[in-house]
């Protein structure tokens, strides 16, 4: 008999919160996974309620791949699609780092082949329901201005932070 390996949601609890010992570890793996999709421009915007980073990257071409933790697909690749950089990220964990700073984020992406994306990780509903929403989006006037890229919103802050901190 062959059972389902079945994971508790308190896993995904530990893998965005306890894997990091270090609180900016967030801030590194947003910036890696900017730089393994080509990004040459990242800017981080500090509000009382909000950290966003903005990439000018590919963008997330496939919300299934970016949401299989674990995929081996990176270390395959080994190399960045247009730049040719050696990648820094491996695993697929560092979006979850997020938690680290706040209780949400919400990502927005436009990809190369224009098609834009609006994935929202809300840690009550990964825990409660281990699913992430992810909605199609045919136009939105925060990615208006964007050729490609990538922009996470991180709120629902579990601190008051500093610029000089970030």
């Amino acid at each position: 008999t062959l059972l389902p390996i079945q994971f508790h949601p308190e896993l995904i609890r530990e893998l965005s919160t306890r894997l990091y010992s270090d609180r900016f570890a967030p801030v590194r793996e947003m910036v890696s996974n900017s730089w393994d999709e080509d990004a040459r421009n990242v800017r981080i915007t500090l509000k009382p309620t909000s950290v966003t980073f903005q990439d000018d990257g590919n963008g997330i071409e496939d919300p299934r791949q970016f949401l299989t933790k674990g995929d081996p697909s990176k270390r395959i690749r080994q190399y960045s699609k247009i730049l040719k950089r050696k990648l820094i990220g491996q695993k697929g964990l560092g979006s979850l780092s997020a938690f680290i700073l706040g209780s949400k984020a919400e990502i927005l992406t436009r990809n190369g082949q224009r098609k834009n994306y609006r994935i929202t990780f809300d840690e009550q509903t990964i825990l409660r329901e281990m699913a992430v929403a992810v909605e199609p989006l045919f136009e939105d006037k925060e990615l208006s201005g964007l050729r490609r890229g990538t922009i996470i919103k991180i709120t629902g802050l579990r601190r008051q932070y500093s610029e000089e901190e970030l």
